[in-house]
């Protein structure tokens, strides 16, 4: 693989891309790279601090910048450096380091013999640094890899099918499909590395977007969008044209052309007889970097094929059309089927993953793998290779056998011989497995290959959920309700096996925990297919759990919606629904919930709504405006008492209505506005004894105030001693309440209250006590005001009465 080139218009950042290179699983060992960059650091004399928690990849990148920083300060006189300088220096550093590597690969790989395992048949080369297992060619690589030339000499041909209609064509001779592979290599070629990065990134996105228009407008928008017209220069195309030649230029083409190259594909595995063998770790790297190898030279053929098609769809149609039987966007649909696949194929083994499980067990076996355990395994080895069992030596040589295995995983990836998973099902299975393994980031990228099902939707749900994304998560969560709700259509159990029947609800959710890789736990797989109202509970557990309450709280309202009266499932989610509104201060909500739930329930939960209220700015208000039932006057009003009589002993709570005389108010107001005047003159007594006993330790302290000072007693205008206000206040309100107590009574029964006394006696208070009292202060006040007092030394007490 060619070492990357960079542009100026590469948006992403040199360090990145040649990061992503060296660091290609398989490429180059760490040990090697270490080795690299203390060569590096020692040769330009880079004085960096070694940080021990640093990665290698963050010791590199470091290394690279200061060397980029110090070159610069030396060639710099006056002004920074510029933007493209640095991206050019920046590149330049790389390729040095890319250079340091080489030497040390080279020395690494230098051939020492050629072994040959007679008993298995197996060739190998043995390099200084380890070996390498030579193995047969696939069918694209025997065309790719040997010239047009070498295949005149054999007389191997191809009988293809027509794409369009089936009927047989004339035979392809194999020196034509390593022509138009040639040509269609040597056209890419020509490309500049910008261009063929604009190629590659537009065709990924269009190979995995729903198609909202035809082939032909898809073809010429791909055109267009990557700059066919102003990069293929003139000379490209003749040499593509000559190159040609011998199948006709443009004209001789046809789709069976193509369509040969495509049938040399793996489509079907070598063997599906089970087996009892299991791969080594040396076998499965053995496997996965033969799998890589054939990806990307695959990829690499079917991309060039893809160009071509384009090219000749836009420039050279109507005498392709008119001349030949090349059907462009059949082959175009073709390709890129093909190309999404080895797209996917190569993403797996390419992405390095920090999960320790080992691979999934395959779908249709009860038993389970080893698991080999390492931070470096490749997602495609991870979950996928150690499920293709090697098979018994059934031939003279391994060599071919082994290229064999290495198809068998390429078609295992999509399905292989299951019938029962398809593509998507696998996209969906193995996204869950990176979300359970906790790897954000690589679920992250996976996304872009997810199908839009309903599945699919949820799944992505969950990793927005994960990511703390929770607009985009209840988005997801919404859009996949109604088809993860439905029943789900399984195959029946066959009972004739001695099997038992196995309830529906149970095979849904057996399926739901197998298909998300053991992400959903056999109780969270129980909620699908099973109605609306379960599968929006399953999500407000999963709000719940994150915590997100505001969220939890909108699914549990979903799900009340749509759940049954009277059933048990209601009463739970009306629970949720009234904790998850108090944890967001939503009193309508809450209220709501309380009074659709059952009587025996709701006296549990009244006391934690009115206490909410009460520590809320505005919840005293709310608590009188509330249309309660009458069945809840009396609880409510027993919790107003017994927090009023809490807040007599406790003065941590700072809430608004943390005060003695604010809560006997609140419970005052809540009587009074249910008709219960002696409720209310029985609350604000406490408050008006409270007044007057402050005032009375106040009156206590001025007898002790110089005569001087005494002056200060009055107010500036000359009125009401300081204080005296709130007695006033006090003494109103209560005589004012209890005079309502007689209204509609005979005139002869007098207002009274009980009232709790000194030692916890209780007495009996009427309103002409409380008139007396609040007559005896009024006296008082205007002995004080007209100065109606005798004069003593300082601490004689002043007979105000």
């Amino acid at each position: 693989t060619q070492p990357p080139q960079l542009s100026l218009s590469d948006p992403q950042d040199a360090s990145e891309t040649w990061l992503e290179y060296l660091f290609y699983p398989g490429r180059y060992t760490r040990s090697l790279l270490e080795t690299a960059l203390s060569i590096y650091r020692s040769a330009r004399k880079l004085n960096i601090p070694n940080d021990a928690k640093a990665t290698l990849e963050e010791r590199l990148s470091a290394a690279i910048m200061a060397q980029v920083i110090s070159q610069a300060v030396k060639d710099e006189a006056d002004s920074g450096t510029p933007f493209a300088q640095y991206r050019e220096s920046m590149q330049q550093e790389w390729v040095l380091f890319y250079q340091e590597v080489q030497d040390l690969d080279r020395l690494t790989w230098q051939p020492l013999t050629l072994t040959f395992d007679e008993p298995f048949g197996m060739p190998c080369s043995v390099f200084a640094g380890g070996c390498a297992f030579l193995r047969d060619c696939s069918r694209v690589e025997e065309i790719a890899r040997n010239t047009s030339a070498a295949w005149q000499e054999l007389p191997e041909f191809f009988e293809v099918p027509s794409i369009e209609d089936g009927t047989e064509r004339r035979p392809i001779l194999p020196e034509e499909l390593s022509i138009l592979i040639e040509g269609a290599a040597a056209f890419r070629r020509t490309f500049s590395t910008t261009f063929e990065h604009d190629c590659h990134k537009l065709l990924s996105t269009e190979l995995w977007q729903d198609p909202v228009y035809s082939v032909a407008d898809r073809i010429g928008n791909y055109y267009e969008h990557c700059g066919f017209a102003e990069e293929v220069t003139d000379p490209a195309i003749d040499s593509l044209k000559d190159t040609l030649g011998p199948l006709g230029s443009f004209e001789g083409l046809t789709s069976d052309h193509f369509t040969a190259i495509i049938n040399r594909l793996p489509h079907s595995m070598a063997t599906t007889d089970k087996s009892s063998l299991v791969s080594t770790k040396l076998g499965l790297k053995v496997l996965v970097r033969g799998v890589q190898d054939m990806l990307n030279l695959h990829a690499q053929v079917l991309f060039d094929l893809l160009m071509v098609v384009v090219f000749i769809e836009v420039e050279a149609h109507e005498e392709v059309v008119s001349e030949s039987n090349l059907n462009t966007s059949s082959v175009f649909m073709a390709l890129s089927k093909q190309l999404q696949l080895y797209e996917l194929m190569q993403w797996l083994a390419s992405n390095v993953w920090a999960g320790q499980d080992g691979p999934r067990k395959s779908p249709d076996e009860n038993g389970t793998h080893n698991r080999h355990a390492s931070a470096t395994l490749t997602v495609l080895e991870s979950l996928f290779a150690a499920n293709v069992r090697p098979q018994p030596r059934n031939r003279q040589f391994q060599s071919g056998f082994l290229t064999d295995t290495i198809q068998d995983l390429l078609l295992y990836i999509p399905g292989g011989s299951d019938a029962s998973w398809t593509l998507d099902q696998i996209l969906v299975t193995t996204q869950c497995d990176l979300l359970k393994q906790g790897d954000t980031d690589l679920a992250s990228d996976f996304a872009r290959f997810q199908p839009a099902t309903a599945w699919s939707i949820y799944i992505r749900g969950r990793l927005h959920l994960k990511l703390g994304e929770t607009v985009e998560a209840a988005i997801c969560f919404k859009k996949a309700a109604f088809h993860m709700a439905a029943p789900l259509s399984l195959p029946e159990t066959n009972e004739e096996d001695g099997q038992e029947s196995i309830p529906d609800k149970d095979r849904a959710a057996r399926h739901y925990h197998a298909a998300s890789a053991e992400l959903l736990s056999p109780k969270e797989a129980g909620y699908f297919a099973q109605g609306l109202p379960k599968y929006y509970t399953h999500i407000m557990h999963l709000f719940q759990d994150a915590p997100y309450p505001s969220f939890a709280g909108d699914f549990a309202r979903l799900a009340v919606q749509f759940a049954s009266e009277s059933s048990d499932l209601l009463t739970f989610l009306l629970k949720c629904l009234f904790t998850s509104s108090l944890q967001t201060s939503d009193i309508q909500s809450a209220y709501t919930s309380l009074v659709r739930l059952p009587q025996k329930e709701q006296g549990r939960f009244l006391p934690e709504l009115v206490k909410t209220l009460l520590a809320l700015p505005n919840g005293p208000s709310q608590l009188l405006e509330l249309p309660w039932p009458a069945h809840f006057h009396a609880a409510i009003d027993e919790e107003l008492a017994n927090t009023r009589r809490h807040s007599q002993t406790s003065t941590s709570n700072p809430s608004p209505a943390s005060t003695m005389g604010d809560r006997r108010k609140i419970l005052a107001a809540w009587r009074l506005r249910h008709g219960d005047y002696r409720g209310a003159a029985a609350a604000m007594y406490p408050q008006l004894q409270s007044s007057v006993s402050q005032h009375q330790r106040g009156k206590q302290k001025a007898s002790a105030i110089p005569q001087s000072k005494i002056g200060g007693l009055r107010n500036s205008n000359g009125g009401t001693v300081k204080g005296s206000r709130g007695v006033d206040e006090a003494y109103l309100s209560v005589i004012n309440l209890m005079a309502c107590i007689d209204s509609g009574e005979e005139e002869k029964k007098e207002a009274w209250l009980l009232s709790n006394a000194d030692g916890g006696k209780r007495r009996v208070v009427t309103i002409e006590d409380v008139r007396k009292g609040w007559q005896k202060e009024l006296d008082r006040r205007s002995v004080v005001e007209g100065g109606r007092w005798g004069f003593g030394m300082v601490g004689d007490e002043m007979d105000l009465g």
